[in-house]
């Protein structure tokens, strides 16, 4: 656990009750900027936070004047690659830098366990890039060359994704529905480096 300037970044304790229904409260409120569906009922998030906060994961939540305001979990692929999923913000508190500040946690984190690549997708069932309803299939990977969102005003989470360093690495087309595409981002947390092996 460490303490921002402005925010404190803690476990998550399932016991604790009063904490558990803000952050099940407010991520109902924060999947609907991604997907109507996801996590659309408080129900469904308090069971998306049970199924995250589990020991082979890493969890953390932010707290300001120890109020819950997001939360983040990751969880292991292998030994050298994990995923974040998900991150979600309490849209009272967004361009606070709460979200920036919950994945510098898990990112230094992750590193001093020897962790190699942190990997992320963001869905985007909103319409909010120019991946959406159409078919990627023709030629996935010209389109994610002119990836890039519909209305600036209103951006998409893969932008958020590469302000942090991650980069595009591909596109699951129709992941969520026809028409419905997963954008998939990846950063390394150590350096580049190929070690030679002789014989």
């Amino acid at each position: 656990m460490y303490t921002t300037p402005r925010y404190r970044i803690q476990e998550i304790c399932l016991d604790d009750a009063a904490n558990m229904n803000v952050l099940a409260q407010f991520s109902t409120d924060a999947a609907k900027q991604n997907s109507s569906k996801w996590l659309s009922t408080k129900s469904d998030a308090m069971k998306e936070l049970r199924q995250c906060v589990i020991p082979s994961n890493y969890s953390r939540m932010a707290t300001k004047n120890n109020r819950p305001v997001g939360w983040i979990s990751s969880f292991p692929i292998n030994k050298l690659v994990w995923e974040i999923h998900p991150l979600l913000i309490d849209p009272d508190n967004h361009g606070e830098g709460i979200g920036t500040h919950l994945v510098k946690e898990v990112e230094q984190t992750l590193r001093a366990r020897g962790v190699q690549t942190i990997q992320v997708s963001t869905t985007d069932a909103t319409n909010a890039t120019n991946l959406s309803e159409k078919d990627l299939y023709i030629d996935p990977l010209g389109e994610l060359q002119r990836l890039d969102v519909r209305d600036a005003t209103i951006g998409h989470a893969f932008k958020f994704w590469v302000r942090s360093g991650y980069k595009v690495v591909g596109v699951i087309p129709d992941a969520e529905g026809i028409g419905i595409p997963s954008i998939c981002l990846a950063k390394r947390l150590v350096p580049f480096s190929i070690e030679s092996h002789s014989d």
